[in-house]
């Protein structure tokens, strides 16, 4: 196989020796290429972006898991004591109504609480941050909870905590005797649920922030992976390269897309499309009747420099995948200010590979 030539003066691309044949492996045809079959391009593109968060979110997970301290929970139920006497109120109405009121005092009653951290022996800030009081709907009852380092002293300090307030404090918002027991903490049962479920919680938010980067990412710098995109961008019919399309095929279409012009040009949009450029003008010239139409593929960097806008006629323009949309549209701008219009856009997939003849 001797060493192809462009036309117009360009110099060979590459030289194949006589004991090999230069070929474009398809993309399908790898076993490393299928797997672009199964992820999607931006993924290939910003795996490591969803690895970053996916890893970020795991550590703060975890970070939120170990500073955690591991506690339990005791509850003790009381109630607001109904009656008509002078500790508590008039009907059973009226207790229901005003254990809500005592629900929301006695958390934040400092007189009861400060008896509660003597009677516990711990400190009044551990006391305020450890207790809490909600009312039963519809009823006169209040659960009183308590959360501890041990299941012992969990039950503990609720119990203790269910005789102050029962008994009452002095100076407090509530009437002395105006609550009583109902039932006391027999048991306790583990708090803190970030233990359990921080680093899960962090792999999916790290996950979901990933996602919503790259996805942000990919909108601010688009990338060409599909014909369809390379086409919306050059405002031209695009074909894939190896694909389905046959030689006469392209080289037909082109010559009709040019409009009876009598040269048109592969114009490669960087230097790693070269070789590619020229395996498709020795694919597209071969055995083809080019009496009409002469096609002519002239290297990256003379594209770049004046060769282009020494000669004239429309060119195809050939780009690999994943590349930038705003490149390629630049491309086109400026083939069209050289009035060398693009009338065809070819994206070359796949990878060169010479193989020994037989």
């Amino acid at each position: 196989m001797s060493s192809p030539v462009a036309a117009s003066g360009a110099e060979p691309l590459f030289v194949v020796e006589t004991e090999v044949e230069t070929v474009v492996e398809p993309m399908t045809s790898m076993s490393p290429h299928r797997l672009r079959r199964i992820f999607p391009p931006w993924f290939r593109r910003r795996w490591w972006l969803l690895l970053l968060c996916l890893m970020a979110g795991t550590g703060g997970g975890y970070f939120a898991r170990s500073s955690q301290s591991l506690m339990y929970s005791a509850s003790a139920e009381i109630a607001v004591v109904s009656g008509a006497s002078g500790a508590g109120p008039g009907s059973p109405n009226e207790a229901d109504a005003l254990a809500l009121t005592y629900a929301s005092i006695i958390p934040l009653d400092q007189f009861e609480m400060q008896q509660v951290a003597d009677s516990t022996r711990l400190p009044l800030h551990t006391v305020t941050k450890s207790v809490s009081a909600v009312a039963v709907s519809g009823t006169s009852a209040i659960i009183l909870s308590f959360k501890a380092a041990s299941k012992a002293q969990a039950i503990n300090d609720v119990n203790l905590f269910a005789q102050v307030v029962t008994v009452g404090a002095p100076r407090s918002a509530m009437p002395r005797r105006s609550l009583t027991e109902v039932n006391l903490a027999t048991s306790a049962s583990r708090s803190g649920e970030l233990r359990n479920f921080g680093i899960p919680l962090g792999i999916i938010l790290g996950l979901i922030i990933g996602v919503i980067a790259v996805l942000a990412i990919e909108r601010a710098d688009p990338r060409v992976d599909d014909v369809e995109e390379l086409a919306a961008i050059t405002g031209t019919a695009a074909a894939l390269f190896p694909g389905t399309i046959q030689q006469i095929e392209m080289a037909r279409s082109i010559a009709l897309a040019a409009k009876g012009s009598s040269d048109v040009t592969l114009v490669p949009l960087s230097k790693s499309e070269e070789a590619k450029t020229e395996y498709l003008w020795n694919y597209l010239t071969r055995d083809v009747d080019q009496s009409a139409t002469t096609l002519k593929f002239i290297g990256a960097g003379r594209s770049r420099h004046a060769q282009l806008a020494e000669e004239t006629g429309p060119t195809v323009l050939v780009v690999k995948p994943n590349t930038r949309a705003r490149i390629v549209h630049a491309a086109v701008l400026r083939l069209r200010m050289l009035e060398r219009d693009p009338v065809w856009a070819v994206l070359v997939a796949g990878k060169l590979k010479q193989k020994k003849r037989k």
